[in-house]
């Protein structure tokens, strides 16, 4: 039973430290990383009743439209 929590406890260790390196990894490269130019923006959303969006896809649309001047996106249509 005492090797069997031993065990359960380094597997736990290991568990916690892969995820660590993992975050670690993602964090790095979201540093390093830099914007390239794209040829569109996609603005994910919930339903469109009718013909208007839901107030959360409108939400969501209006964050993009606020954040397109920031971006490398130029002559790129927006969608409503």
């Amino acid at each position: 039973m005492k090797n069997a929590l031993r065990i359960a406890k380094y597997l736990v260790l290991i568990g916690i430290l892969i995820m660590i390196f993992i975050e670690v990894d993602i964090i790095i490269f979201s540093i390093k990383s830099k914007p390239t130019s794209s040829d569109c923006i996609i603005v994910l959303g919930c339903q469109v009743k009718g013909t208007s969006p839901s107030p959360f896809l409108q939400a969501r649309l209006n964050d993009g439209i606020s954040l397109y001047p920031m971006t490398t996106i130029r002559n790129t249509p927006i969608f409503y």
